[in-house]
């Protein structure tokens, strides 16, 4: 088990260093630093003909092992210079319970109050790992950035 976990932390920290990990941030001055459990997918906002509506799907890949359970709940989004009604996010929780690099998407739908043009967005959500009988609970952001 020991062997186990030394080697989660190893790839891990590869991962981290590599530039290619997550987006996601726990900066939170209360928590330890939180588990780098999903990667995003970086996906552009798709404007609906009507200017206003839009439509946002985003996949997570798991970067944890099938021994660990993670989930993402409590979502926010937020777009520089553009006010957001009518936001939803389908499914409310999303569940990686699987293997490896398993996938599964988070679909945004929402409205501009106004005619916008999108440069990257933010997305918040409070995310839980659990392996064992042990969980972890952070706050984290995907952030992508168009430019």
């Amino acid at each position: 088990m020991k062997k186990n976990i030394l080697s989660i932390l190893a790839f891990l920290l590869l991962f981290i260093l590599s530039g290619c990990g997550s987006n996601s941030k726990t900066d939170t001055p209360d928590t330890p630093v939180g588990t780098v459990a999903l990667d995003m997918q970086e996906t552009q906002i798709i404007l609906q003909p009507n200017g206003t509506d839009f439509v946002l799907p985003l996949a997570f890949t798991k970067v944890l092992d099938s021994t660990y359970y993670v989930m993402l709940n409590d979502f926010s989004l937020s777009v520089d210079g553009c006010n957001i009604s009518n936001i939803t996010f389908t499914p409310v929780s999303l569940v990686l319970d699987g293997a490896l690099n398993s996938q599964e998407i988070l679909t945004i739908n929402g409205s501009f109050d106004q005619n916008c043009t999108p440069t990257g967005y933010i997305l918040t959500a409070k995310q839980t790992v659990t392996q064992g009988s042990q969980t972890e609970y952070d706050d984290v952001q995907f952030i992508y950035d168009y430019s």
